[in-house]
């Protein structure tokens, strides 16, 4: 297939819609492919949690299609993805308010955006238990989010230390990816001074400021909480006008005692897109998906 030419997707994707809860949001998409070395047992899932300051319904489980597209569109990719990669997934789950995005009084419970920490890592836990069960693939997943996904897809690793119950079934993945990440939430609002900052970050998690540092991923230590990692990345674009390098910096120093365990990838300006194009074109993070791949390849993780 050549670069330029567009997916066949009928031929080379198929796409399945799940629900995981009784929220319109608490649903999911799965994208099967069948590329020539098709790997059904030993291949990796890789699941993708957007992004949107915790509150953006514009921003859904169908903002991955552009990454999947682009993966699938660039010859390069194709024998690494058609080897390693068995399915993608893509996770919605409820959100918080947004003053751009009114909902009528007396809206149903059940279209409601109206979510608090930790509803939004309650759903992405429950998304990931649901696709477990169903496909079995237990720890063998790259876990890879953008922005405030980034934050919801380390937090599943501490996951039962912010109020998640040890009830709902979960392994811990192989791989995770942060993309533009948030990890100290105060450290982002104090190197921020627009008012957005301070009112998407109270919308998601209240006005108590020891709140959302009990929930900054970098304020924990990983060691203990994950014995199956095998590759942790963090990335940062050079583009990013959202997102400050501090966010990168801090994570950076958090991960670093996972180094004697597993492979951690720190690529700070790796991107070049602005926020929102790094996933809304694909070509961001799929680039990120490859680099990531390549390195767990050549560290024996798909062995």
């Amino acid at each position: 297939m050549a670069s330029n030419e567009p997916v066949e997707e009928e031929k080379v994707i198929v796409q399945e819609d799940f629900s995981y809860g009784d929220h319109e949001l608490q649903k999911l998409t799965v994208y099967h492919h069948f590329g020539k070395n098709f790997q059904q047992e030993r291949g990796l899932y890789i699941i993708y949690i957007h992004g949107g300051a915790w509150r953006d319904p514009t921003i859904t489980d169908k903002a991955f299609l552009p990454t999947i597209r682009h993966l699938f569109s660039h010859p390069s990719n194709q024998d690494l993805i058609n080897d390693h990669i068995t399915a993608f997934a893509s996770i919605s789950y409820r959100l918080s308010v947004h003053p751009s995005h009114p909902q009528e009084p007396g809206t149903p419970a059940t279209k409601l955006r109206d979510a608090k920490h930790p509803d939004h890592l309650h759903d992405v836990v429950s998304a990931i238990s649901f696709l477990q069960a169903k496909y079995g693939f237990g720890s063998r997943y790259l876990l890879i989010g953008h922005s405030c996904g980034a934050t919801l897809a380390f937090q599943s690793i501490i996951r039962q230390q912010l109020s998640i119950p040890p009830s709902i079934p979960f392994k811990n993945p192989e791989i995770v990816v942060g993309v533009a990440g948030i990890y100290d939430m105060r450290l982002l609002r104090d190197k921020n001074s627009h008012p957005a900052y301070q009112e998407f970050l109270v919308s998601a998690f209240g006005e108590d400021e020891k709140a959302w540092d009990l929930a900054s991923p970098a304020n924990y230590e990983f060691l203990a909480s994950w014995p199956e990692v095998k590759t942790a990345v963090v990335v940062s674009s050079t583009g990013d006008e959202l997102v400050d390098p501090t966010q990168i910096e801090c994570m950076a120093r958090r991960l670093e005692n996972l180094r004697d365990r597993a492979t951690v990838k720190v690529l700070k300006g790796f991107l070049h897109q602005t926020h929102d194009h790094i996933w809304d074109e694909g070509v961001g993070l799929a680039d990120v998906i490859v680099e990531t791949l390549k390195a767990w390849v050549e560290d024996g993780g798909s062995a």
